[in-house]
């Protein structure tokens, strides 16, 4: 989820990407945790060394859009999709220090949807805002050098927190007071200009829009806890729990495209989006997954495999609806 307010983008046809190194960017050493002590880590500079890449990883571990899931021009910048919930590559980038990109002033910027968030104000005017942080390296507001760690990867925010780890990014051209402005920099342009890394167009097949309708999951289960009593203990999570005392399958009961969630704080998670109706349903505590991010499904498709307890999201235009309302359990 994004951290600041920003424009909606829909196409018929949503483009996905995917990260491949150019190689204009050149390596050196930062600090590989929340403090500003340095030590040995990879980073990576621009052509020139004015800017330094946010994220200090293997470039080959991380992934991001060309524009923002709202079509913003912010970038949320992800573990890459080909990696596993458990692999080392993973565990490192939930690690990750994140890295001031230029000479400047850091201030903490701390806000509901956000998080633990900096802005930057650099040398020259431009600005650079992050979110979702974990273990920020200061309070109030401070000098930093370009490279300098600021924080590491996180889920702060309001609606990150249920989400894989990743950093929000945004490239802003003129300074402003607090966090109201709006982005003028394409990030994902911005990162290629300095460094080289540009995204891999993926094209999500065309669908037709739709709502959802129909069953949730393939045999047998029932609702174990429902939406009312779900959004009494958490309103952010609510949904309903499906249940069989037995392994089952979750089906797709909207037609859309897919985001594959590997690491939440309600295990393996895939949502169906229909962009058109502004539809999402979530489908969380997964055992198996067969599908991956940009697959395009349809009611009665297999989601994957739940070993235990089920949980389902129906998200309308933004607002969190009982599941059961349009949705059946058989």
């Amino acid at each position: 989820m994004g951290a600041h307010g920003s424009r909606m983008h829909t196409n018929s046809r949503t483009v996905y990407t995917l990260l491949i190194l150019l190689g204009a960017a050149t390596l050196s050493g930062c600090a590989p945790n929340g403090s500003r002590e340095a030590a040995e880590h990879d980073r990576y500079e621009s052509a020139g060394g004015r800017y330094v890449f946010p994220v200090a990883a293997e470039i080959e571990t991380l992934e991001w859009t060309e524009y923002h899931w709202d079509g913003s021009d912010a970038v949320d910048i992800f573990a890459a999709s080909g990696l596993r919930a458990d692999s080392t590559e993973m565990q490192a980038f939930r690690q990750a220090p994140v890295l001031a990109v230029a000479d400047g002033t850091a201030q903490r910027v701390d806000n509901e949807r956000g998080g633990i968030a900096v802005l930057l104000r650099a040398e020259g005017g431009r600005q650079f805002y992050y979110s979702h942080l974990s273990d920020p390296a200061f309070d109030g507001e401070t000098q930093v050098n370009a490279g300098e760690p600021i924080g590491r990867i996180g889920t702060s925010g309001r609606w990150s927190r249920y989400i894989e780890p990743h950093l929000h990014f945004e490239v802003i051209d003129e300074w402003t007071d607090g966090l109201g402005w709006s982005e003028t920099v394409n990030a994902a342009r911005w990162i290629r200009r300095h460094f080289g890394f540009r995204w891999i167009d993926r094209e999500v097949d065309e669908y037709p829009p739709a709502s959802p309708a129909g069953p949730v999951v393939d045999r047998g289960a029932e609702v174990v806890r429902g939406f009312s009593n779900l959004r009494a203990e958490n309103p952010d999570t609510a949904g309903v729990e499906i249940a069989a005392g037995e392994s089952f399958d979750a089906l797709s009961s909207l037609t859309g495209e897919v985001t594959v969630m590997r690491a939440t704080t309600l295990g393996l998670r895939v949502q169906v989006t229909n962009r058109h109706t502004e539809q999402t349903v979530v489908y969380s505590g997964l055992a198996h997954t067969g599908l991956r991010t940009g697959d395009v499904v349809q009611p009665g498709d297999r989601i994957g495999t739940v070993d235990e307890v089920l949980h389902v999201q129906y998200f309308d235009d933004g607002v969190l609806r009982d599941p059961l309302s349009s949705m059946e359990v058989p």
